[in-house]
């Protein structure tokens, strides 16, 4: 039973990797009738993106369920959709908007190490690629993310200790929060998509409220007070909209928001884990990776770990969002991962 599966692509390497929400209809295949799941992966490195389109036939997806999980990865199948030069800059972290679920279009942000925000929009009619700069952080930007039901509204958080929200539609600034220590990672949740989640490097996660552009709750890391860090990413759980996870001190910690601030579990994640994510098949699941190269897949109910893997690099990973698939980057390699509960 085939439990990963690897593509080796022409570029210096891959330093992050993101699976889109589900495609409505995937560029180049017609009709979305024709696949039953598709989505789009989205690939940077060190000087460009790469895009392709991840579908899997609709006779697999349908009777798709635990006797399928052995022919799982032989049935996905990728077509390229294009590939975008970042000018030389090193792409360190890449987002999908869900407007590019709705036509013939690719639309991403990309986190470069010049301070700015790169918002590209791939036409495959016209074979064209739309290039718009955001400019206003004033430090290293470390996250940014797209609304999932807002496909206009863009957040990113820096060292330079702030949120900003973004407003595609104008290109223009909409708000910008003030923060304690940087801005580490940035979240929403679908479920809930009248908050926003903000996680800080001396370890409090904040949610604020769209409307009254003010904090409404916070949770703390045993990181807190400052000086006791750093966190170094926290993921808001797309299946289950009051967990929250993050990753400080190469421990992992989980809250229940209906609960009280304080970790609701915790556990040790591997040296250098500096990224945390949710599965978006299981609220049980999620990974953790690192710049050591090590990843970890954790289940939340007992202490054994589903998979490992481990490179000689620097690490991304990202969950596809309908399957239990896990994509993780090793220097020019992308490997898939099936994820069994």
């Amino acid at each position: 039973r085939r439990k990963k599966m690897d593509w080796k692509y022409n570029t210096k390497c891959i330093n992050c990797v993101q699976f889109s929400p589900p495609a409505a209809l995937a560029l180049g295949t017609g009709s979305s009738a024709s696949a039953g799941c598709s989505s789009f992966l989205l690939l940077g490195g060190a000087e460009k993106i790469i895009v392709q389109t991840c579908i899997i036939e609709d006779s697999t997806f349908k009777h798709f369920g635990s006797s399928m999980l052995a022919p799982l990865l032989d049935a996905l199948q990728f077509k390229d959709v294009c590939t975008i030069d970042h000018s030389g800059v090193p792409v360190d972290c890449i987002t999908c908007s869900a407007a590019s679920n709705a036509s013939d279009r690719v639309v991403m942000c990309t986190v470069g190490r010049d301070k700015s925000l790169r918002v590209l929009t791939y036409d495959s009619v016209r074979n064209e690629t739309e290039l718009e700069f955001l400019r206003g952080h004033t430090g290293y930007i470390n996250h940014a993310s797209f609304h999932p039901t807002e496909p206009a509204l863009l957040a990113s958080v820096g060292d330079d200790r702030t949120c900003r929200l973004w407003d595609l539609e104008t290109g223009r600034l909409r708000v910008s929060y003030k923060l304690t220590s940087p801005g580490m990672s940035v979240c929403w949740n679908k479920d809930n998509p009248l908050e926003m989640m903000v996680a800080e490097r001396h370890g409090r996660i904040r949610f604020y409220n769209l409307s009254a552009k003010q904090p409404v709750m916070s949770l703390d890391t045993p990181t807190t007070p400052p000086g006791h860090g750093p966190l170094l990413s926290a993921d808001w759980s797309p299946s289950n909209r009051l967990l929250v996870g993050a990753v400080a001190n190469g421990k992992w910690y989980t809250w229940d928001r209906s609960k009280f601030s304080q970790p609701l579990q915790r556990g040790v994640a591997h040296y250098g884990a500096r990224k945390f994510s949710w599965s978006h098949c299981s609220d049980q699941l999620f990974a953790t990776s690192g710049s050591t190269g090590c990843v970890n897949v954790h289940h939340t109910a007992h202490n054994r770990l589903p998979v490992t893997y481990k490179s000689s690099v620097a690490t991304d990973v990202s969950w596809h969002t309908s399957l239990p698939v896990l994509a993780v980057t090793d220097e020019k390699i992308l490997h898939l991962l099936k994820v069994e509960k």
